[in-house]
């Protein structure tokens, strides 16, 4: 019987659920929540509510629509600890497991029931992954915030909740609870450490000045409200790509194109920075305010007590302005200070396009992109040897598929010698060593 064989599992990892399995199976609910195959011979379940049948799954295809919703998830690091928020019959959760099968995991499902139903109908033994940590259950608010705070206390800055879309509409007010738990266990984790740290940072540096710049610790992020990190001005800009690995943020260049016509080398930044910022819906375009930011820049430099604030993937939340007048005048880093949140600011040349620019306007716009990526350094550069020039044009289609490129050369050498120059010119940082007949070339 595959409940017994679950139950023998859940067991010998000693999960405290096992109490709340024993006293579910002669509920009355049970009778609401029922199995119904599929046209395509895998099972549903659907509830019973108000006389009508709600689907957890889909009638049709559960495990396409279980690939659906985990195609959201990109690139989870193996250090994450994903809680899965619902159970229904674990479709999604095998998805999630045969995609990232190193993450550590939790099960959190609300409704006992729910629960029971899955381990009756599904063994845990065939889960993708043995990572496995707790199955937990319930509405008791003891039990939610426990659970909370050990996986907050074991994976701070790393965890992911999976949710299953139709269980939160099913039980909206489960979903809403649990979130605010959640919400209200980090905050109390965040203050204990900012307490901790205080406590700390007050008797070792009593005369240290209100506002501190470090060197960038992701240990640092949220301990305190007057410590900023000094970050690579370069590696900044560079983050600020969106899923199509496309620059988001041509503001910033329109931006420093008004910051060049303000000292005479165009005549149109200003007239664009307006264009733009009408479309963003802003009713007052302050340029005198831009200026007077541009002056204290150049005069002062950056205000230390000012940072830039950027979200969890280091993209810019505030702080545009600044950041091009940093740009534009050559510094090597800048203050920035994250915020525990994700965006999606959108400013790409899609977005101008959109909002009325011309073609030859949007040909200024990305040929200054280009210009600044090429003066700053900030691009990578990829170098073809000779073993594979019949496959050059082949590898650039798919270079460009994936990346911008910003250009191509090719190079011809009229000897073996200079040709030698060159690979040790550019392999000198390597510290390799080269012995007299260059034999290790």
């Amino acid at each position: 019987m595959i409940l017994t064989e679950n139950i023998s599992i859940i067991k010998s990892k000693n999960f405290k659920i096992l109490e709340n399995i024993k006293h579910i199976e002669n509920k009355d609910y049970l009778n609401n929540i029922k199995i119904e195959k599929t046209r395509n011979g895998l099972k549903t379940l659907y509830v019973n509510k108000d006389d009508k049948k709600i689907y957890i799954h889909s009638k049709y295809n559960p495990m396409r629509e279980a690939e659906s919703i985990i195609n959201e998830y990109k690139d989870v690091e193996k250090i994450t600890a994903v809680v899965f928020y619902g159970i229904g019959l674990g479709y999604h959760i095998n998805v999630f497991l045969e995609k990232y099968p190193n993450v550590n995991y939790y099960i959190y499902e609300p409704i006992q029931e729910m629960l029971y139903t899955y381990l009756s109908n599904k063994f845990l033994k065939e889960l993708p992954s043995n990572n496995l940590i707790d199955i937990v259950t319930g509405k008791n608010e003891e039990t939610i915030k426990s659970f909370l705070k050990n996986l907050i206390d074991e994976n701070m800055n790393n965890i992911i909740i999976v949710e299953l879309p139709m269980h939160k509409q099913l039980f909206p007010e489960e979903h809403k609870k649990f979130l605010e738990l959640f919400k209200s266990a980090i905050k109390t984790k965040k203050n204990n450490i900012r307490t901790d740290y205080n406590f700390k940072k007050r008797v070792k540096e009593i005369n240290k000045p209100k506002s501190d710049i470090i060197e960038f610790n992701p240990s640092n992020i949220f301990l305190d409200p007057n410590i900023y990190i000094s970050y690579d001005m370069k590696s900044l800009l560079t983050n600020q790509y969106n899923k199509k690995n496309e620059f988001n943020r041509m503001d910033i260049i329109v931006r420093y194109l008004a910051i060049e016509e303000y000292y005479g080398k165009n005549k149109y930044g200003f007239k664009f920075y307006e264009k733009m910022q009408k479309a963003r819906g802003q009713k007052i375009h302050n340029i005198e305010r831009f200026i007077k930011t541009i002056k204290s820049i150049e005069e002062n430099g950056f205000d230390d007590d000012s940072p830039v604030l950027v979200d969890l993937n280091l993209q810019l939340i505030d702080g545009s302005h600044r950041l091009a007048c940093a740009l534009y005048f050559n510094f090597n880093k800048i203050p920035i200070k994250i915020q525990p949140q994700m965006t999606n600011i959108e400013y790409s040349i899609e977005w101008f396009k959109k909002a009325g620019f011309t073609d030859i306007e949007l040909e200024k716009i990305k040929d200054k992109q280009q210009e600044i990526l090429e003066e700053k350094g900030m691009f990578f550069v990829t170098i073809l040897w000779p073993p594979v020039q019949n496959y050059f044009n082949e590898i650039t289609e798919e270079l460009k598929q994936e990346y911008e490129l910003l250009s191509v050369k090719d190079y011809t050498f009229r000897n073996d010698y200079d040709f030698n120059a060159t690979v040790r010119g550019l392999y000198a940082i390597d510290d390799i060593e080269v012995n007299a007949n260059s034999t290790n070339i």
